[in-house]
């Protein structure tokens, strides 16, 4: 929302600078066919939301059901299958921490 509304605020991109040694990571190399495969889930999620729509921002009810943040990354997820990125099923109660640790658990060589 800041982003929107508010005045711009001075950043620097730069490395991760990790903030623990315990934080695991989930590397997939992919090829361009995969990439933009994969980034437009994750675009038609946003042009849904109204967040591409250069006119402004369009509201829209949040639905939990079909738009959690699991149901999008497994969608992700699947796209790199070809790739040989393994992805576990869903937990019928699993919280979204849980489920990545899991995911990143099933693809550790």
């Amino acid at each position: 929302m800041w982003s929107y509304f508010g005045s711009p605020i001075s950043g620097l991109l730069e490395e991760e600078l990790y903030t623990s040694v315990k934080q695991k990571c989930l590397d997939v190399k992919v090829n361009q066919e995969d990439f933009r495969r994969a980034r437009a889930i994750a675009e038609d999620r946003l042009r849904k939301m109204g967040l591409t729509d250069k006119a402004g921002v369009v509201l829209q009810a949040y639905k939990l059901g079909s738009e959690d943040c699991m149901t999008f990354l497994m969608a992700v997820a699947d796209v790199l299958k070809v790739r040989g990125l393994k992805v576990p099923a869903r937990g019928p109660v699993e919280l979204p921490t849980a489920y990545v640790e899991r995911l990143i658990e099933a693809n550790v060589d």
